[in-house]
């Protein structure tokens, strides 16, 4: 299959995915007469949906480019992580997708491409960058507000839908927040290597170096009066994290999607009380009213 048809194949999965509403697309090798990969979908209500089945080179070929678009290197041995985002000109929509890639002992590889976000261009200003804190609607005083909720919240949370927005509104608010506080520290606990953010020490989760969410906050447990910055709290394991850094004395940073799926990912963690419990009380800042 040439390299222009199985782009075109690609960009119709992530466009079919994200008009189904689908969450994750996966390309898992089987072994039958020779090796094939199966295409499935996965729904938010966790069914399973076969899509299609190709060769073991069309596989490989369809790797390369989910490797290529997340920008990472389809020779590295290691499992992998990383994003990109899918500008679906037809339907007007970005989809956000981020990216694991597993090689097994056999050098077998599979993937899954979960979908974080599918946002319509059309509702949004697309001339806006969202790149300095005068690219949002917000006046001087309710910016001072925010700043002060972060300061003298142990918890909060960003919300919003529009991920590039929320989460580069939260950066720059949490990086001008503790700009002029020298006694606090703000360390950004990351699973794949982004942009450099501003004051903020970044740290990727690494298992297979041994950085591990434990680890890390172990290490930076060390540093009074710290702020521990988790963008995109979408899974068990990053709400894991939160509420850990929160029970160590952290001031805790996060962004997500709503409050729904905030919380559903928090209640999964054991030690994690429910927020009518005053032991946990979370400041909630919404984004998309910007």
């Amino acid at each position: 299959m040439e390299e222009e048809k199985m782009t075109t194949y690609f960009e119709k999965l992530i466009k079919e995915a994200g008009q189904k509403d689908m969450e994750d697309i996966f390309f898992v090798p089987r072994k039958k007469e020779e090796v094939v990969y199966e295409v499935t979908f996965k729904s938010r209500e966790d069914e399973r949906i076969s899509v299609a089945e190709l060769s073991y080179v069309e596989g490989m070929e369809a790797l390369e480019e989910i490797l290529e678009k997340a920008g990472l290197i389809f020779q590295k041995k290691t499992s992998q992580l990383g994003d990109f985002v899918y500008f679906d000109e037809e339907n007007s929509k970005e989809i956000t997708c981020r990216v694991s890639v597993l090689r097994d002992i056999f050098g077998m590889f599979s993937a899954a491409v979960r979908l974080l976000s599918v946002v319509s261009t059309t509702e949004r200003k697309q001339d806006r960058p969202y790149e300095k804190l005068s690219d949002y609607d917000i006046s001087k005083k309710d910016l001072d507000i925010f700043m002060t909720r972060l300061r003298s919240n142990p918890f909060c949370c960003f919300l919003g839908k529009n991920i590039q927005k929320r989460d580069k509104f939260a950066e720059l608010v949490t990086s001008k927040a503790f700009d002029s506080v020298q006694t606090s520290t703000v360390f950004s606990i990351e699973e794949v290597e982004g942009n450099r953010k501003h004051n903020m020490m970044q740290f990727k989760v690494d298992p297979l170096s041994g950085f591990t969410y434990d680890s890390l906050l172990n290490l930076l447990k060390r540093h009074p009066k710290s702020v521990i910055y988790l963008e995109n709290v979408e899974s068990t394991e990053r709400a894991q994290a939160a509420v850990d850094a929160y029970n160590m004395g952290f001031n805790v940073i996060t962004t997500s999607d709503d409050t729904g799926k905030f919380f559903d990912e928090m209640r999964k963690h054991s030690r994690y009380k429910d927020n009518n419990d005053s032991s946990l009380m979370i400041c909630f800042i919404d984004v998309d009213k910007l």
